[in-house]
């Protein structure tokens, strides 16, 4: 496979080269801070297997602050992207 460079590319694509950078930049970001929540989830949860996800959320943030915590939704989006809720749902199930 032939290399190209990035310069080039967004030329032929009509984006410049700081757009291309700014978003690689974001989606790392979005990496990061997913395996960031996921490896805080594991180890609380090494300690009390049954945390749900709201407490989970407020022990998050307590320890990592607003500045540095993903939001609320982002938080649900990751632990259900991962797999990491307690109980899966049963929508519709009367007990």
């Amino acid at each position: 496979m032939r290399a190209y460079a990035v310069t080039s590319l967004c030329g032929l694509l009509g984006v410049s080269t700081q757009a291309y950078y700014k978003h690689e930049d974001t989606q790392m970001r979005k990496l990061a801070e997913e395996a960031f929540v996921v490896e805080f989830i594991k180890r609380i949860r090494e300690r009390d297997r049954g945390i749900g996800g709201d407490k989970l959320w407020r022990m998050y943030k307590k320890e990592f602050g607003e500045e540095h915590a993903v939001g609320y939704n982002r938080f649900y989006d990751i632990v259900d992207k991962y797999g990491l809720k307690v109980r899966p749902t049963n929508c519709g199930s009367a007990i």
